[in-house]
């Protein structure tokens, strides 16, 4: 797979939160959303991806079983409250009440890094990278699209996994987090990435300093965009926020 060419820039306009814009010359589109079976019979998504960094072509499988079943978890986000306070992003990571799910993901990415001999911050970005992009973020089961910021399971659920730049930023976050990457959120104005600190040195301008440890910006938002590339109109300067 290679990187998809020169992205178009359109800025999607959410009354409620962070415009985020997306970086991809494909259309937008709503997601197939999994049905929403009401009863607590845990919920089973499968997500195929293909990995194309550095020159591979290999494509990838992994199925999840969540802790509950799709309609409660929805139901449970759908009460929980928006976080206002300083440096609300990281409360959608911090106080997911699934966080433990994405435990099992980071276990089964870090087992075909293993076998493949790959980077482990590579595969989970090409496993972001890969749900689908949508906004505004539409609740499976509910009566109308509702535009607010997803918690980090939140995203692996909705329409079978997705969600805007800033869903999937956070997203990837709390993953790297799980795999024990040290990682940053990038914020612009109308969008968001992550700032990765990669294992291996990188020689590339897309740095990033914070607290004497360097971050790489992170594209989530399609696939093809490695670690440390950053479409040609982003600008320069990001406001960097921690997520511990």
């Amino acid at each position: 797979m290679t990187r998809q060419p020169p992205p178009i820039l359109r800025t999607l306009h959410l009354p409620l939160r962070l415009a985020c814009t997306a970086w991809s010359t494909a259309p937008l589109r709503s997601p197939a959303s999994p049905l929403a079976d009401q009863s607590d019979v845990r919920t089973t998504i499968e997500y195929n991806w293909n990995y194309g960094f550095d020159g591979n072509d290999i494509d990838m499988t992994l199925t999840l079983v969540f802790q509950r079943g799709l309609f409660k978890m929805l139901e449970h986000y759908r009460k929980l409250p928006e976080h206002r306070e300083r440096n609300y992003y990281a409360q959608y990571v911090r106080k997911d009440p699934y966080l433990s799910d994405v435990d099992v993901l980071a276990g089964v990415i870090r087992e075909r890094a293993t076998t493949l001999s790959l980077p482990v911050e590579k595969v989970a970005l090409s496993f972001v990278q890969s749900l689908t992009y949508w906004t505004p973020n539409r609740v499976p089961g509910g009566p109308q699209s509702v535009d607010y910021q997803q918690y980090a399971v939140q995203t692996l659920i909705n329409g079978g996994g997705a969600g805007d730049c800033g869903d999937k930023s956070l997203l990837l976050v709390a993953l790297l987090k799980a795999l024990g990457i040290r990682c940053v959120l990038l914020q612009y104005p109308g969008h968001m990435a992550v700032g990765i600190h990669p294992r291996t040195k990188l020689h590339r301008d897309t740095r990033y300093e914070y607290e004497n440890t360097d971050y790489y910006y992170s594209e989530v938002t399609t696939p093809g965009w490695d670690i440390g590339e950053k479409p040609g109109k982003m600008p320069t300067s990001a406001t960097i926020l921690p997520c511990r």
